[in-house]
């Protein structure tokens, strides 16, 4: 029978007395005595307590509780600690947290809790208690769907710094096999180079892994100290922002769709993101109701910023186009996917001639990929925000004044529109230079 070493420390919280129980492997417990305790008399200055119990002859707290009393709660709690911990040297096993937490609380320690059922508490309380949007309720879901094609049995006692390595890797690499190369095929929205993450969205999935583990440590479920010293993260290259030039753009605007009633929708709702700076989740939720003669008045989905958009002829142009949607209810638009949205946008650039080459630089773990595109591939209902952005501030629109419209709180994320800006603003300068 080896002795466990464990450490007691009395601390506060306010006046409340706390009693933290460390022992070895890093477990540490915190818990409440259940009594506040004035350390100082503030008639006399003299101690009222002396580190590990109350002075004797002293009383505390607003209810002036006896010195003896806390004393004797302290005492019955030290040698219960002592009672537990000596149950366990006669096991030969050192306890977990939970397991100690339970035997302090009088309970049977039931095992270690799921780890894919804790995930699906995750995803309830994301979206039922922490209100989270569509979108960030996807991405969570997705990364349960990553856990589990990295190992479907995956235990909360198994996560370290080592394992999260592993897990990264595991997002570049396309040698799965067996059930998990069948899952892949079955879900290619989830990996979707050859099995294969880039680089930005495994930092960006890792972050979110820590965010659901960080949860689990608050509920008990992990210990998060395990992983504090995991800072990897993969190299990424700065992307390129792809908009719409105001050529390109009045090229989709003017054209003529009307045998195509569906890309003609999708058009329209696109070129109003192009005219108004809006998300693609706000156009799609706008109300008549949020539209008054010259303005556009709404709280974003994504920040709940409370934005206030004046209208331009073209996006009034647009909105008087779909007046007789008022008959059906407030929505100003029908609403899309934006997967089907994405797909009609393409095809809508190809038939406008907007192919220019574009080359884009994709990291996957160490691994380079260049390839380069017609620009239509490359656009997005995501793009319509930035084609605001960048055309607004090309036509020389102060960026604060831009920012009043898009809800961006600082000019970091304004920058790379600045730099497109000066480029335009580069190319019209040599227009001088054909004058000869």
């Amino acid at each position: 029978m080896t002795p466990i070493k464990y450490k007691l420390l009395y601390i506060f919280r306010g006046s409340l007395l706390r009693l933290r129980i460390t022992w070895v492997n890093g477990n540490q417990h915190t818990v409440s005595i259940g009594y506040n305790v004035d350390r100082i008399d503030p008639a006399t200055g003299k101690s009222k307590w002396d580190g590990t119990r109350c002075v004797r002859n002293t009383t505390h707290g607003k209810d002036r509780i006896p010195a003896a009393t806390i004393n004797k709660v302290i005492t019955n709690l030290e040698t219960r600690i002592e009672e537990i911990f000596h149950s366990f040297e006669l096991k030969d096993k050192i306890p977990t947290k939970d397991e100690f937490k339970a035997c302090l609380n009088g309970e049977e320690f039931q095992g270690e809790i799921d780890l894919f059922k804790a995930y699906d508490q995750f995803l309830k309380e994301g979206q039922y208690i922490f209100q989270w949007a569509d979108a960030t309720h996807k991405k969570m879901k997705t990364i349960k769907k990553l856990l589990h094609l990295f190992n479907p049995n995956l235990k909360f006692s198994e996560i370290n710094t080592d394992l999260l390595k592993s897990l990264m890797a595991f997002q570049t690499s396309n040698s799965v096999s067996g059930e998990s190369k069948n899952e892949i095929e079955k879900n290619k929205s989830i990996i979707h180079y050859k099995g294969k993450y880039q680089n930005e969205t495994i930092n960006k999935n890792m972050t979110n892994i820590k965010w659901f583990l960080s949860w689990a440590h608050e509920k008990g479920y992990f210990d998060i100290s395990k992983i504090e010293s995991f800072k990897q993260r993969y190299k990424k290259h700065q992307k390129s922002i792809i908009f719409l030039t105001w050529e390109e753009l009045m090229r989709v605007y003017n054209m003529d769709l009307s045998g195509h009633p569906e890309k003609e929708k999708t058009r329209d709702m696109f070129c109003f993101c192009c005219f108004t700076s809006l998300r693609y989740s706000d156009m799609q939720n706008l109300k008549w109701s949020n539209i008054s003669d010259d303005h556009i008045q709404i709280v974003t989905q994504k920040t709940t910023d409370a934005l206030i958009i004046e209208l331009n002829d073209f996006s009034r142009a647009i909105l008087k186009k779909y007046e007789h949607t008022k008959e059906n209810g407030d929505s100003v638009f029908q609403t899309k996917s934006a997967q089907k949205m994405n797909l009609r946008l393409k095809e809508i650039c190809r038939m406008c001639g907007i192919d220019t080459p574009i080359s884009i630089t994709e990291m996957y773990g160490s691994e380079r990929k260049d390839v380069t595109v017609p620009k239509y591939e490359l656009i997005t209902t995501h793009c319509g925000r930035r084609t605001f952005i960048s055309n607004a501030i090309a036509m020389g629109i102060p960026p604060n004044v831009v920012m009043k419209w898009t809800g961006h709180s600082d000019y970091k994320a304004m920058r790379p529109y600045l730099e497109i800006a000066d480029e335009v603003r580069k190319e019209n300068m040599s227009m001088f230079n054909k004058m000869k």
